[in-house]
């Protein structure tokens, strides 16, 4: 009984959380769109991740000195504002996102580029992300195209990695880091049961069973492994670049880090 209290309250303060930003953050869009547009986002990053127990850790240097397109493996809805609290960028999504029930609104008011997976979009969905570079800011994106376990990364999609090939964008470096669950409940993760209190990968899970799961649980530690930055002029094609940081990200994902 004690656990469903808490989990209740959990919730409620994530819905009164979210109550209070979103008029506040829909102003500032209205009036801004440049890098102070990222500082409310950061705030209701920071107190997701303080209400659910999500505690985070950074090795390596995320570049935040420069526009950056950041590339990552992806394991659950989570990781967003797990990296949220870390780094002020637009996040990449699958088009559907943009209609979830209050999680698109959120997502919008984040300025989330959505895109179609769909092969014959390609183009159309470069030139969509070559708005937001064209912005000067910073995207934020998941190659596998779909959420893993968390104990695996699958092979990515290198199509929406075109974009970095065009004459304009060549000189933004891209920097790979692996997001990578380390604890949960306060222990050593071992099996997939413990790591699905994080991870959301299947079809048949919907999202506010999973939600209520976590919030009946203590909490989970994630690491960000952030990897040395890369250049388009080292690769020959975005297919080469694709498979260099699907690597760096899968050899790190075993690494002991606490």
């Amino acid at each position: 009984m004690l656990q469903k209290t808490k989990a209740v309250l959990k919730l409620l303060f994530f819905l009164l959380w979210t109550g209070l930003l979103i008029l506040p953050q829909a102003l500032v869009l209205f009036i801004h769109k440049g890098k102070y547009s990222y500082i409310i986002p950061k705030l209701w990053h920071k107190g997701v991740c303080l209400v659910f127990g999500l505690r985070y850790r950074v090795i390596g240097t995320p570049l935040k000195n420069k526009q950056t397109l950041y590339v990552s493996n992806h394991i659950s809805y989570l990781d967003i504002p797990v990296i949220g609290c870390v780094l002020n960028a637009s996040f990449v999504a699958k088009s559907d996102v943009e209609n979830w029930p209050l999680f698109g609104i959120l997502a919008k008011l984040s300025q989330t580029a959505f895109v179609s997976r769909a092969r014959q979009d390609t183009r159309k969905e470069n030139n969509h992300l070559g708005r937001f570079l064209k912005e000067k800011k910073s995207l934020i994106m998941f190659p596998e195209a779909t959420s893993t376990n968390g104990a695996e990364v699958k092979p990515f999609k290198s199509s929406l990695l075109a974009v970095m090939f065009d004459e304009p964008y060549k000189h933004i470096p891209i920097q790979p880091f692996t997001i990578q669950i380390t604890k949960v409940n306060g222990e050593k993760q071992e099996t997939q049961a413990q790591r699905d209190i994080y991870a959301w990968y299947r079809e048949e899970d919907e999202l506010v069973p999973h939600l209520w799961t976590l919030a009946k649980n203590k909490g989970v530690n994630i690491t960000l492994f952030f990897h040395e930055p890369l250049t388009v002029a080292a690769f020959e094609n975005r297919k080469s670049l694709s498979k260099a940081c699907h690597h760096v990200i899968l050899e790190s994902l075993t690494y002991e880090t606490e």
